[in-house]
């Protein structure tokens, strides 16, 4: 029984390919006419293609009938079940129905009767293409996949009116000779110029020496499929000035989404609706035209107005990547020394796209330029504020606006103060390990969005990282693998793999960046690099427990306040502090012997400086500091302990578990003048355990 199911499944098969295969060159052959003329070649082959189509649709009727003792209805599931045999079948029946179509564009207005004939041939075309979709549980037909945001929505094509017409350069990429020919000539029609290929690597050939406007891409191709074009044409970052349009027999939406993430404009679904199709590559020709004359307007803007790619400003060198696209224009990046010994540097992005971005860009790069010279230390947040309501009354009141973060540097107290406004915040490398964070900042509204009387600012310890990084979304919005955005997150990682004692760091962190997006970016892209070169004193500091080895730590401990930014004010107290603590170790941790070592380390955290004492002689737990403390007679060394958690924000004692040994952690908070409104809330330090 098994055998026989087989023999007539196979039978089936080759008698629905042959009908199919024979409809589907009698419609090749029609539409491969020398000349456009009617002669009685033509008229009998249309007749003798409306007779095929006939007898393929008496084929798929029989076979559909749902009578229980009916066997052909079984078998014809189970064989289009074969996800390959049905994309060839429908392949067929689309060329069968293409043929109609297409026939029916060049038959004059006095071929009534012929017009009648072939719109008979297309509706019998369509009611077999509707069976196989039955018979594979699927209603599939015509349609269409686009992005929404982030969603793959399926859209119904509308009414469509008419376009102004731009001719433009498309290039049509289909395995079958038939298809390929149907569009070719319904796009040649319009008035476009089209080249055709066969497969997939010759789409990289062509795209490599030739711009085009517009690629068709069927996914199922020899040499290299529709997928496989699509990632690399993200690579080569062609899809950036080039849209395509993906066709496909097969109705599954997670094709339809996975083409579309790789970066395609619509998805078709075969049979293709020629007059819908026709109207939106008019639509996107005149898009990519527009866009193309909108580029070489910008271009010049932006060389005007930003600022250099790299500079120096020693002790600090800034380099700049800026990714534009074809369509947007609203990115920027700045940087400008400020007096003697200050960097404002910082990174925009308006909304909006093309030329009236572009000009807003110009004008928020002009603006930064003319007020930066008042920009200080002591007024940025008024300075940011006067920066906003400017744009706000200069960007149609509200009606456009820009995300921005500014850093000023001033290497002289050796700090950085920031603001962040509807961008995320900087990164900084650790200059101790190496390892890449987030500045801990939340985002405030955009740029002119409305007046402001205040903002908030924060100020750091240049001290903390030995490279800044400020980027616009766009760097990070971008979609990576498994079309996901690449986020700050996977900005870190990226900027993790890079050796950054190396030099050159900036555009090994952009190639990676760019070979970890398939589909290539979705909008302009700004990566801004700030380099601290000043000479970072060693984190340690060791010697022997002796009074005479307590004013070395003195002064590697006042070097390093200075180095990190700890104001003039608190130094004295703080060194006051240090001493207490090197002192009782020396009196009562070693006994005043002098036969032992002590051991210095200083670290930057966001909000605080840390110092780390450890010694190998007798220790106190914290437990045991704090009875000492509530002592109303305390011991020897136990008015050192006050003076100690008076001086320093945080302080804690650590024991050895067995044996001699113990460890200081003291901590004192950056404790900087921070400009605000009066009605500002205050920010209570983030205090984290070291």
């Amino acid at each position: 029984m098994y055998e026989t199911v087989e023999i007539r499944t196979q039978l089936l098969k080759k008698d629905l390919e042959a009908r199919a295969e024979k409809a589907s060159a009698i419609a090749q052959a029609i539409l491969r006419r020398p000349d456009p003329a009617l002669t009685p070649k033509v008229v009998r082959k249309i007749d003798l293609l409306r007779a095929e189509a006939e007898e393929l649709y008496n084929f798929f009727r029989r076979r559909q009938n749902q009578d229980a003792a009916a066997e052909e209805p079984i078998l014809m599931k189970t064989l289009l079940m074969d996800r390959d045999f049905a994309h060839d079948l429908r392949g067929k029946i689309c060329n069968l129905l293409s043929g109609a179509s297409g026939t029916a564009r060049f038959l004059p207005a006095t071929a009534a009767k012929l017009q009648a004939e072939i719109e008979k041939i297309g509706a019998i075309a369509a009611v077999c293409l509707q069976a196989v979709d039955e018979l594979r549980g699927e209603i599939s037909a015509g349609k269409v996949y686009r992005r929404e945001g982030e969603q793959i929505c399926e859209v119904h094509p509308p009414e469509l009116a008419a376009v102004r017409r731009t001719r433009g350069n498309i290039l049509v990429a289909d395995d079958n000779a038939h298809s390929r020919e149907i569009l070719v000539e319904t796009f040649e029609r319009e008035e476009h110029t089209v080249t055709a290929v066969g497969d997939g690597q010759a789409v990289l050939d062509c795209t490599s020496n030739v711009f085009f406007h517009l690629i068709v891409l069927d996914l199922q191709m020899p040499k290299m499929d529709g997928f496989q074009v699509l990632m690399e044409l993200g690579r080569r970052r062609v899809l950036s000035r080039t849209s395509v349009i993906v066709i496909s027999g097969m109705d599954d939406r997670e094709t339809a989404s996975a083409a579309i993430r790789l970066g395609a404009r619509d998805f078709l679904l075969r049979p293709i609706n020629l007059s819908y199709l026709c109207a939106r590559v008019d639509a996107v020709v005149e898009e990519r035209v527009r866009a193309e004359a909108s580029r070489a307007l910008v271009n010049p803007v932006h060389a005007t107005f930003l600022s250099a790619p790299s500079d120096e400003y020693p002790p600090l060198a800034v380099a700049a990547y800026l990714e534009q696209l074809m369509e947007v224009g609203g990115d920027c990046y700045f940087h400008h020394r400020v007096g003697e010994s200050c960097l404002l540097a910082g990174v925009a992005d308006v909304s909006g796209d093309g030329w009236p971005a572009a000009m807003d860009m110009a004008r928020v790069a002009t603006l930064v330029a003319h007020l930066a010279p008042e920009c200080t230390p002591e007024n940025f947040a008024s300075w940011l504020v006067r920066l906003n309501n400017t744009l706000h009354k200069a960007m149609y009141a509200g009606r456009n606006n820009l995300a921005l973060t500014a850093l000023l540097f001033d290497w002289s107290l050796r700090r950085v103060h920031v603001a962040c406004f509807g961008q995320h915040p900087p990164v900084y490398r650790d200059a101790a390990t190496g390892e890449f964070h987030l500045l801990p900042f939340g985002r405030q509204v955009r740029i002119g969005v409305r007046v402001l009387k205040q903002c908030e600012t924060k100020t750091f310890s240049m001290a903390l990282g030995s490279h800044w990084f400020v980027f616009s979304d766009g760097f990070t919005e971008a979609a990576g693998g498994g079309g996901k955005q690449l986020g700050p997150e996977g900005l870190i990682s990226l900027l993790g793999e890079v050796d950054w004692a190396q030099g050159d760091g900036l555009s090994k962190v952009v190639a990676k960046w760019k070979a970890a997006l398939p589909a290539g970016p979705r909008d302009d892209a700004t990566l801004l690099a700030i380099e601290d070169r000043s000479p970072r004193p060693s984190s340690l500091w060791q010697g022997p427990a002796t009074p005479e080895a307590i004013q070395q730590a003195r002064s590697f401990l006042a070097h390093w306040m200075e180095f990190a930014g700890l104001a003039s004010t608190e130094r004295p107290q703080v060194l006051i502090g240090c001493d207490e603590i090197l002192t009782n170790i020396v009196r009562h941790a070693y006994g005043g012997a002098g036969a032992g070592e002590i051991r210095a380390r200083v670290e930057v955290a966001p909000e605080c400086l840390r110092f780390t004492f450890e010694h190998d002689g007798k220790a106190i737990s914290q437990a045991e500091a704090l009875r000492q403390l509530e002592l109303p007679q305390r011991p020897a060394g136990g008015e050192g302990l006050r003076v100690v958690h008076r001086v320093f924000t945080w302080v804690h004692f650590f024991a050895a578990e067995s044996g001699p040994g113990g460890r200081i952690v003291a901590e004192k908070d950056f404790d900087w003048p921070v400009e605000r409104a009066p009605d500002a809330p205050a920010v209570e330090p983030n205090r984290s355990s070291p």
